[in-house]
C-alpha cells in the first residue's frame, strides 16, 4: 500500500512536536496491600525539616497540594501548626516525629483516611539549587507507612537539568531557550520537586 506523502510529513511534523517526557528521578516503596485501602480524605501535616524557613515550607506544601491533586483521586486537606498544638501527646516540635496515637487522634477529629508526614530532608535555594524532599503515606487504619517515596534533586547534575528542561517545556509551556528559568526559580524548583514525588503515588 503507498502512503501519501503529505501523510508522512504530517506524521513527522507531529513528532517532532511531542514535548519531550521528564524522567522520574525518586524512588518509592508501597507495602503489597496497598489497593485494600480506601484513600477518600487525606491530611497533608506540615513539613519538616532543620533550617528551613517558614515561606519555604508554605510554597513547598502548596506544590504538593497542587501537583497530587492532580495525580490523585482522594480529596486532600492541608493540616496546621495549630491542629498539631490540639494533640499534646505527639510532641512533634521536640520529637522530630509524630506517633500513631497522633496520626489516630488527628484522622479521627478530621475523618481522615490517611495522613502525609512531608519532610524537606535537604535544601538549597541560591543556584546551584538543591531540594530533597520525603513522603510517608500512613493509614489512620493502623498508624503505618503504606507508601514512602524520596527524591533528592541537585541542579549540577546533568539528569535533574535534563528532566526539569523536559518538564518546564511539557508542564509549564516554556520554550526550549527560556527553560534555564527554572534553574534559578526556588517556586518552579519546588513544584518540580512536588510533580517528581506526586508521580510516584
Amino acid at each position: 500500500m503507498r502512503i501519501h506523502p503529505l501523510l508522512i510529513a504530517l506524521c513527522c511534523t507531529a513528532c517532532v512536536s511531542a514535548p519531550p517526557i521528564p524522567a522520574t528521578l525518586g524512588s518509592a516503596e508501597i507495602v503489597s496491600d496497598f489497593d485494600s485501602y480506601e484513600l477518600r480524605r487525606v491530611g497533608l501535616l506540615p513539613l519538616r525539616g532543620d533550617g528551613i524557613d517558614h515561606e519555604s515550607h508554605e510554597a513547598m506544601e502548596t506544590a504538593l497540594i497542587t501537583e497530587l491533586d492532580a495525580t490523585t483521586e482522594f480529596e486532600l486537606l492541608r493540616l496546621t501548626a495549630a491542629d498539631l498544638d490540639e494533640i499534646p501527646q505527639s510532641e512533634p516540635h521536640r520529637t522530630g516525629t509524630y506517633n500513631p496515637a497522633t496520626i489516630l487522634a488527628l484522622a479521627r477529629r478530621y475523618r481522615l483516611d490517611a495522613i502525609i508526614i512531608g519532610t524537606v530532608t535537604d535544601q538549597q535555594l541560591f543556584t546551584p539549587m538543591r531540594l530533597g524532599l520525603q513522603l510517608d503515606l500512613v493509614a489512620a487504619e493502623t498508624g503505618l507507612a503504606v507508601w514512602t517515596a524520596a527524591v533528592q534533586l541537585d541542579t549540577t547534575r546533568a539528569d535533574v537539568k535534563q528532566s526539569l528542561d523536559a518538564w518546564s517545556i511539557s508542564h509549564l509551556g516554556e520554550s526550549e531557550t527560556a527553560t534555564h528559568v527554572s534553574l534559578i526559580s526556588p517556586g518552579r524548583f519546588s513544584r518540580f520537586a512536588a510533580w517528581q514525588i506526586a508521580q510516584l503515588l
